[in-house]
């Protein structure tokens, strides 16, 4: 475009935020002294708008060395969660806007609609790009951007049950996989970008394969199912690190995590229950549940909105895991060491090992302090390492042929108790896959106790680590609530914001979006985004943006703009107007059934829902 420096009338003015270029707004370049692009370097500006934010985004891209430089940055941050103001509105689409995505570059996002069609804007000059009709025959619930495509390829999925794929250079739409039920998220691998994955109400998710031909290129991948059925799913997210990890939120009580490598026996390795929800629903409304998952910017914490007019925080079950780690490697404090025979001898061979080379390095160096017996003690300890190493060996045949007698002493006696004993439990192959092995938070069983403790049974310690991994279920409570929201009618997202996870934020039923202070759940912001309801909240990748949807036919656009922070004069009578919907009770109808209810009166031009 033209000049966009610091005069003349250019239209295409462009700042660097975040080390990516992107457009400056047609309200934020007025501000300018020239009319045009930003004022020229030097140039003195009255306080208007743009500079405050300038200056706002200029301290949160510095990170200041020191022990309180983290805590800074979330300070920083927050100053522009304070701040966000509606920036624009995005038009175009003739039906409720049920998803919002960005690209990973953070200037382009998709939106799908009711109408059945697929829109690519620029939210920052507010310009429709591209509209694409799909071919779906129900509501669009979902639209990504493929990984490595260069934001040629996106994935859909809708209430009709389809994953279909769109071409934006050909045009081409192709259907990839189908469903029994309404499909409500899809997921691609960043590792792997030709694996798109979708979760439906008919209680699975699907694995697609886009380089092979509809239907070779889809499986299932898991089903989830309890002893009343199959449970719905509602939600999905991947792992940001692992993409072999999918969270699921379904309609009851559990947050499930799968891993993709093992998931033959449809067994999760992670639980995440409310707990409030330890003993089940119960007699509550059968459409409470889970309507969104989503992972923080590590993957280390998971969120979970209910029904319930809650969203919980849980820890991760990979950050469980590091914690049960007891022994540093590489210690040599006794008081550390397993108290196990073979593992202790293991261990004081290996520390005599270290201590020998360390006092044969000191006479090789001249030290006053070395004797001549070092060179021999070095030959002395690596014989006993060598003898100690045959002698792990006889235990381990050891340990395998009293298993072997075991189970045949097991066999000859015909007893069914002997399979459940702790002594015998390596008699039964059954036994070992029917029953997962759960490792608790807090107050767990006796497995994981011990292994915190640095107690290793040696059998338990010679058993196949891959077995184990396969069977390990994780059962986890929340760490954190969020409260204040109105969660009842219809299928919301929940999301962390901030570049670092350091907020979390939802919509609600009464048309607001609520953010809270990640660390103590304070409110810290609230804005009005919809006359109904806000179903969809996503931040850019930078964390500057915000983009939200609902019930109405656009899709807004947020940036801190405001000169000073909102003070919330209005948050207690907002939150305890919630409070008060809640008790009510929740209308009898499951929520993307009212959802559609909702987009149809709005269409219909009905102001009085």
């Amino acid at each position: 475009g033209g000049g966009g420096g610091g005069g003349g009338g250019g239209k295409a003015a462009k700042n660097r935020r975040g080390g990516v270029r992107v457009p400056v707004p047609v309200h934020d370049r007025k501000a300018g002294g020239g009319g045009g692009g930003l004022p020229a370097e030097g140039v003195a500006t009255s306080p208007t708008r743009r500079n405050i934010t300038r200056s706002l985004l200029a301290s949160q891209s510095t990170r200041s060395p020191g022990v309180n430089s983290r805590r800074r940055a979330v300070c920083r941050h927050e100053c522009l969660v304070k701040r966000l103001e509606l920036d624009t509105e995005l038009l175009g689409h003739d039906g409720c806007v049920n998803t919002v995505r960005w690209n990973a570059t953070g200037t382009r996002i998709v939106t799908g609609s009711d109408d059945t069609k697929l829109h690519i804007y620029d939210p920052y000059l507010g310009k429709l790009l591209h509209a694409f009709p799909t071919g779906h025959t129900g509501n669009i619930f979902n639209a990504i951007f493929l990984h490595r495509s260069g934001d040629a390829k996106i994935a859909s999925c809708a209430a009709d049950g389809e994953v279909r794929l769109l071409d934006c250079v050909t045009s081409i739409v192709s259907k990839i996989a189908g469903h029994r039920g309404m499909a409500h998220k899809v997921a691609n691998a960043i590792d792997e970008p030709s694996l798109i994955f979708s979760c439906s109400e008919d209680g699975t998710i699907r694995q697609t394969d886009i380089r092979r031909p509809y239907p070779v290129g889809t499986s299932n991948l898991v089903k989830v199912e309890t002893d009343e059925g199959v449970v719905e799913l509602k939600s999905m997210a991947m792992h940001p690190i692992n993409s072999y990890a999918l969270a699921v939120a379904a309609r009851d009580e559990h947050t499930r995590v799968f891993d993709r490598r093992m998931t033959r026996q449809n067994a999760p390795v992670a639980i995440y229950t409310p707990s409030e929800y330890e003993d089940g629903i119960g007699d509550l409304n059968p459409f409470y549940g889970s309507t969104g998952v989503a992972y923080s910017w590590d993957g280390r914490e998971l969120l979970s909105t209910y029904h319930n007019g809650k969203i919980y925080l849980f820890q991760t079950h990979h950050a469980q895991r590091s914690r049960e780690i007891s022994v540093p490697i590489g210690s040599l404090d006794a008081k550390m060491v397993p108290e196990s025979p073979h593992e202790e001898a293991k261990a004081r061979a290996r520390a005599n090992w270290r201590n020998a080379l360390a006092r044969a390095e000191s006479a090789r160096s001249g030290s006053t302090d070395a004797s001549p017996g070092d060179k021999r003690s070095l030959t002395h300890w690596k014989a006993t390492w060598w003898r100690q190493r045959a002698r792990d060996k006889s235990l381990k045949a050891a340990a395998l042929s009293n298993r072997e007698r075991e189970r045949e002493r097991a066999k000859a006696k015909g007893r069914e108790e002997g399979a459940e004993d702790p002594k015998h439990r390596f008699s039964s192959s059954s036994s070992s896959s029917s029953k997962p092995k759960r490792h608790k938070e807090a107050g767990g069983g006796g497995d994981a106790k011990d292994a915190r403790n640095g107690r290793v049974d040696v059998e338990d310690a010679l058993s196949s680590p891959q077995e184990d991994e396969e069977e390990a279920t994780y059962e986890l409570r929340e760490s954190r609530q969020y409260t204040g929201h109105l969660n009842m009618r219809t299928v919301k997202e929940v999301n962390f914001y901030g570049p670092r996870s350091d907020h979390v934020i939802s919509g609600s039923d009464d048309g607001r979006i609520f953010i809270w202070r990640k660390s103590d759940g304070k409110l810290v912001q609230l804005l009005k985004g919809d006359q109904d309801v806000v179903n969809v909240v996503q931040s850019s990748p930078d964390g500057d943006v915000l983009a939200t949807s609902g019930i109405e036919h656009t899709v807004k656009i947020w940036r801190p703009l405001g000169d000073l922070p909102n003070e919330l004069e209005d948050a207690e009578e907002v939150m305890a107007s919630n409070q008060r919907a809640m008790e009510r009770g929740m209308p009898m109808l499951p929520a993307d059934v009212f959802q559609m209810l909702l987009s149809r009166l709005r269409a219909a031009g009905n102001d009085e829902i």
